[in-house]
């Protein structure tokens, strides 16, 4: 439709080209490029302008997959899923998993079983990260990011989720490394120190 206004009309107005970045950010097929200082301040303004005008929210993307093949939708009355995509060993605190509410919502002190291992872990606290500060928060609902401390079973691509669901997301394709080192400490105890 975008492509016959523009053949029709000779250009595509802000409105047209917005609802076209969206459309395709949505199917994965425009991935929107930002070059900008924050420490210099310079292009936050726009990226932040961009987010908020042009970029769909997590309610309007597709629904995330399921390994068996199912469709999850983004709904805060579903069941809680979050879904691993980063973790890291922070000195002095230990391991932060950072995750995306997919569904449902979590409280702190929440009890969920990784569909991975089937290991209950209990989310202590929850945290939005504000660069490298944790600002401690209650809940966090579908379609938020987050972060937690010391989950001892639960690695990136990992999916947390309701008793008895069973929901296991898609993992991420990560490429192949190329190099492969690993260190590992003769304690375990040491882990953390490492």
């Amino acid at each position: 439709k975008l492509m016959e206004l523009y053949f029709q009309k000779g250009n595509l107005d802000e409105d047209e080209m917005r609802a076209g970045i969206k459309k395709g950010m949505m199917s994965h097929d425009i991935f929107p490029v930002f070059c900008l200082s924050a420490k210099k301040n310079m292009g936050s303004g726009r990226l932040m302008g961009f987010i908020d005008n042009v970029a769909p929210s997590a309610i309007e993307m597709p629904a995330e997959r399921t390994t068996d093949g199912q469709e999850l939708f983004c709904k805060v009355d579903g069941p809680p899923v979050l879904f691993v995509f980063k973790t890291l060993v922070e000195p002095h605190l230990g391991k932060l998993t950072f995750f995306k509410v997919l569904s449902g919502e979590v409280v702190a002190g929440t009890d969920l079983v990784n569909s991975d291992t089937g290991v209950t872990e209990r989310i202590g606290q929850l945290f939005i990260m504000d660069g490298k500060n944790r600002n401690p928060i209650d809940r966090l609902k579908a379609g938020d990011i987050g972060s937690t401390l010391k989950l001892k079973s639960t690695l990136t691509n990992h999916s947390l989720t309701a008793k008895g669901s069973g929901i296991k997301i898609e993992p991420i394709q990560f490429p192949v490394p190329r190099i492969r080192v690993a260190i590992i400490a003769k304690n375990k105890t040491d882990d953390e120190k490492l």
